[in-house]
């Protein structure tokens, strides 16, 4: 072991400019000396002025204040406790954290705060203020502009040929009061209602039936609404399609309907008036014609008359010329005769003829 007996005297060392070096410690030791005051010469007025009189007024001297004596530093120990640092205490020796620039903390709250306000502003814009001071707000459709297309131009066309518009098909007639043709009125008038327009409905209405004096009835038939049933519905009741409704539409819609019963039963008849704009030779010829070529001819009988001849044959009774068709079945045969411009039909010839004789 080296000698570590020291001189006092030369403790603390001197560094070569004269001031005294402090012993570095290790980690966690205290220093083991504190270093003296370096010697400082300080001249002041006073100081000068003292040196004035002690000197007789030579140089000043300078002032050297008085200094502590130095005391020698005590013996290190040989054994020590290493100091105990705290994490919320800071060692002198440590330098001192380096606080960031206030500059860019500025700038950046700067724009925090700028933003924030912004939005503020917005939002006051926008919700607040429609909510407190704006009126109610009517909802606005807004429509694209619309851009008018001019219509094509169509070629010009010399006398173009009209179109012809379809004609609207007119009402069906109605018949609110029957008027009979009948000159001497017939022994008596009935209503017949149809529960359907077909012959089924007829032969229930008007069964066949025989009596010993002759009589003729005139009947108004009507549908199951109670409305007289107009010349077409009741052409057609009995003769199907066979007349067209060229030759119909030059008759009245109201016609007289008859039924004649005597000992050998009950005959419907028909009796049709031209209108007044009527061509009648024109309108005898078609109907004729119709009449003649029809295929539904034994509709107007409410019993089965049998086969139809094929023979129509001319006749006179009572000075008007007739047509008749006879039947199979005996005592059956139709016939039909202008009466001045009347159209008389009728299923049976005793018919036929007392029909003539209540139209002249």
């Amino acid at each position: 072991m080296p000698d570590q007996s020291f001189n006092s005297q030369n403790w603390p060392p001197q560094t070569p400019g004269g001031n005294n070096m402090p012993i570095g410690t290790g980690e966690g030791e205290s220093p083991l000396a504190t270093p003296p005051s370096p010697k400082i010469d300080l001249r002041t007025m006073a100081s000068d002025m003292n040196s004035l009189k002690e000197t007789g007024g030579g140089a000043p001297k300078a002032y050297v204040p008085e200094m502590p004596a130095a005391q020698p530093a005590p013996m290190p120990s040989s054994s020590f406790e290493p100091l105990k640092i705290s994490n919320a205490e800071t060692p002198a020796s440590f330098p001192a954290a380096i606080t960031p620039a206030k500059s860019k903390k500025g700038l950046f709250w700067g724009l925090v705060a700028l933003i924030v306000v912004a939005g503020l502003g917005a939002a006051g814009y926008f919700f607040v203020y429609p909510t407190f001071f704006a009126g109610p707000k009517t909802a606005e459709t807004t429509l694209p502009p619309t851009t008018e297309i001019p219509p094509p131009t169509q070629p010009e066309v010399q006398n173009p040929t009209p179109i012809p518009t379809p004609e609207t098909p007119a009402a069906a007639p109605t018949i609110q009061n029957h008027v009979s043709l009948f000159k001497t009125a017939a022994d008596t008038t009935a209503d017949v209602t149809l529960a359907t327009t077909d012959l089924t409905s007829l032969a229930a209405a008007l069964p066949f039936a025989t009596a010993d004096v002759p009589i003729l009835k005139e009947v108004v038939l009507r549908d199951a609404q109670n409305n007289i049933l107009t010349l077409s519905q009741v052409i057609n009741l009995f003769f199907a399609q066979d007349i067209t409704n060229d030759v119909l539409n030059e008759f009245n819609p109201d016609l007289t309907t008859f039924v004649y019963t005597d000992n050998a039963g009950t005959w419907p008849g028909l009796i049709l008036a031209p209108s007044q704009n009527a061509n009648l030779t024109d309108l005898q010829t078609k109907l004729n014609q119709e009449l003649e070529a029809g295929t539904h001819l034994t509709g107007l009988f409410l019993s089965n008359p049998g086969t139809a001849g094929t023979t129509w044959k001319t006749g006179s009774t009572n000075a008007v010329s007739n047509r008749y068709l006879t039947f199979s079945t005996v005592g059956f045969a139709l016939n039909y005769g202008w009466v001045g411009q009347n159209l008389l039909i009728s299923s049976s010839y005793n018919g036929f003829k007392e029909a003539i004789n209540r139209l002249q």
